[in-house]
């Protein structure tokens, strides 16, 4: 792929080829130039985010800015004994659980 003069994304007969073969898909010669202008016009709507200059922000995502915090749960780590959770295994040993063999 390469850019013209007014910077927009050219995409070759090969980029075309070598992408429908990574996609595992059979395209005619016909559908080359279908398939190019398509991917044109999808790499120009990417060129726009360059346009806009977008840059890492200090204060936080889009999404943690709109979102809520639930400050009222307070999370805390309980600490069981190994007995509590060997106790219900049909098999355990040398600190692990074991279970049949599925795959021989």
């Amino acid at each position: 792929m390469s850019n013209d003069s007014d910077g927009k994304t050219m995409v070759s007969d090969e980029d075309i080829r070598i992408t429908s073969e990574l996609a595992a898909i059979e395209i005619s010669k016909d559908e080359i130039e279908i398939f190019k202008s398509a991917l044109e016009m999808i790499l120009g709507h990417f060129s726009v985010l360059d346009k806009i200059g977008i840059t890492a922000s200090s204060s936080g995502t889009p999404v943690e800015k709109h979102c809520k915090i639930n400050d009222a749960r307070k999370d805390s780590m309980t600490v069981h004994d190994n007995q509590s959770f060997t106790r219900n295994a049909p098999e355990f040993e040398d600190g692990f659980f074991t279970i049949p063999r599925i795959i021989s």
